[in-house]
């Protein structure tokens, strides 16, 4: 299926599921299957490498050093954390440590265009076509425009790259640590 018929039968979907027309019409503005994005689903290093080259690329003792000084610096905000959703604070730093290298490297592709290629890729349509209505009900939401929505190739969001689906519209954020 062309990309431009598979949106034409997402936008009928997002509108059964109330996003706003307008919504649909400015994430879709421009927007065309990204080549990179789905190269480099393709070639996702955590099943392109053993778990311990992965692992050993991954896990430095600076990297560790910098989480335990993270851990102290933030010790107020990650034991909240902690206490009302049940997070240990350790857990936290180590996600933020994986996903982003502490907020360095939070993605810079388009969520919208990023999340749309793997709907309409047909690997795997359904995940992925979940993933973007999240990401629209988000904006349909007024949380985040969709140029705000900056991330990973597969759409993952902020300094612990939490997925759209992972974002409570009730005012929850993809980024619990800045």
């Amino acid at each position: 299926m062309s990309f431009e018929a598979w949106r034409d039968v997402f936008r009928a979907q997002g509108l059964a599921l109330s996003i706003a027309p307008s919504i649909l019409d400015a994430a879709f503005k421009g927007v065309s299957p990204l080549p990179q994005v789905l190269a480099l689903d393709r070639r996702q290093s955590e099943y392109t490498r053993t778990f311990f080259d992965y692992l050993t690329a991954a896990v430095s003792p600076a990297r560790i050093a910098h989480g335990r000084e993270l851990l102290q610096r933030h010790a107020r905000l990650l034991a909240d954390i902690q206490c009302r959703h049940g997070v240990p604070a350790a857990l936290l730093v180590a996600l933020w440590a994986m996903e982003t290298d502490y907020g360095a490297q939070a993605g810079g592709f388009p969520v919208i265009a990023a999340l749309a290629t793997l709907a309409w890729d047909a690997r795997r349509r359904d995940l992925f076509t979940t993933k973007l209505i999240e990401a629209l009900r988000i904006v349909d939401s007024g949380q985040a425009a969709v140029a705000d929505l900056t991330g990973s190739w597969a759409g993952a969001m902020g300094q612990s790259q939490f997925m759209p689906s992972t974002c409570p519209l009730s005012g929850g954020s993809p980024s619990p640590i800045r």
